[in-house]
């Protein structure tokens, strides 16, 4: 898949710039006993004397612990993509092709050009390469080191970062899903409403699982007769209370339905199929879940995902006032609310939101609309 429209960004040249310093520095201030004791040792030579011990001693030292720092530097950004500077700085370097570790040859490779190049070329040889990135095509900012090492620096402060997966796999997923024809409208179970597309039950099977099916297929067709149901006026959108303070609470545009209320309050969630999944006041879901001592006295709803995309144990659902709130138990393929103009929002591991009743959650892979459920919308009374 092509890596245009993850979100990533290249890293700014003056931070880039203020990166590359920070190391250079940091390799100079180990390298001082040994800078200052170097002319001491070198000029006890050519007068044909013995340097001092302490002299060679320090110069040793100094330059052997700077060595050590560039090795080490070396190593950590071909495995993870950082230096010291660049972590303060909020960069991180990617395989170009795979967006993975660097890797240390190719780090190496990098770094021995660059020795080359300011030696051949005392100062402007380094200079001219670490400033190429200037002159960059396609705003990509890789230079002409990236280009030797097949690298990538990026600023995962701003942007996406590839080394977290959950975030990188969400990316790619919803770049797919832009690419796809538009889902289906999912039937509406909200009473009134101008321009939903009803709700007709079809079969039962023996699991209780409703399927329903669009009414007016046709363009011509006539209109199905939403039951006999007082209108209730618009109800308020309250998100509930999060799990953590970084929680995001989505907001999509609300239904024109009445809130359950109470803790056996009901809902349902709808799936893409129309395939309906009741919640009586809280449940686990997933594709096969399981009881959990964290979670006692818990319903389960077991989602059939062939793709496997779903968790076995995925989320908990609560039923609150005005919608239902999703928490993430550390699910592999992650846990997101969409709102109205289909922005999604994911749902970190042990955090919440609340989806409001006409809204969309992501499990993985699958997608569930939340609604209130009565007796009437039910088709069961």
């Amino acid at each position: 898949m092509s890596n245009e429209g993850l979100g990533l960004l290249p890293a700014p040249l003056g931070r880039r710039s203020a990166a590359f310093l920070i190391d250079a520095l940091l390799v100079g201030i180990v390298a001082i006993p040994g800078i200052v004791s170097y002319p001491v040792v070198i000029g006890a030579l050519l007068a044909g004397e013995t340097p001092p011990t302490l002299s060679i001693v320090l110069t040793v030292v100094g330059y052997a612990l700077s060595l050590i720092l560039m090795l080490v530097q070396i190593v950590v950004h071909g495995l993870r993509g950082v230096t010291i500077g660049k972590r303060m700085l909020g960069l991180r370097s990617v395989n170009v092709d795979t967006l993975g570790k660097p890797g240390f040859g190719r780090v190496a490779l990098r770094a021995l050009v660059l020795v080359v190049a300011a030696t051949v070329v005392p100062l402007l040889g380094g200079l001219v390469l670490l400033a190429s990135p200037l002159w960059a095509g396609k705003n990509t900012g890789r230079g002409w080191l990236d280009a030797v090492g097949r690298t990538w620096l990026l600023d995962v402060r701003a942007g996406l970062d590839p080394f977290d997966a959950k975030a990188l796999r969400l990316a790619r997923r919803e770049l797919e899903r832009a690419g796809q024809p538009a889902e289906t409208e999912v039937p509406s179970l909200a009473t009134g409403g101008e321009g939903r597309v009803a709700f007709v039950p079809g079969s039962r099977s023996r699991s209780s699982i409703v399927v329903g099916s669009a009414a007016g297929v046709a363009a011509d067709a006539a209109p199905v007769a939403a039951p006999a149901v007082a209108q209730p006026a618009p109800a308020a959108v309250v998100a509930a209370p999060a799990a953590s303070p970084r929680a995001a609470t989505v907001t999509p545009a609300a239904a024109t339905v009445a809130s359950p209320a109470g803790p056996a309050a009901r809902a349902l969630l709808v799936d893409h199929d129309s395939i309906r999944y009741t919640v009586d006041g809280a449940a686990l879901i997933g594709r096969n879940p399981t009881a959990d001592p964290a979670h006692p006295g818990l319903a389960v709803i077991a989602v059939s995902d062939g793709s496997f995309s779903m968790s076995k144990t995925h989320a908990r659902l609560d039923v609150v006032d005005g919608g239902i709130r999703l928490t993430d138990l550390g699910s592999s393929n992650g846990s997101a609310a969409v709102d109205s103009a289909g922005v999604v929002a994911p749902i970190a591991e042990g955090e919440s939101a609340v989806i409001p009743w006409g809204g969309t959650m992501r499990l993985g892979d699958r997608a569930f609309a939340a609604y209130p459920a009565s007796s009437e919308a039910r088709g069961d009374a």
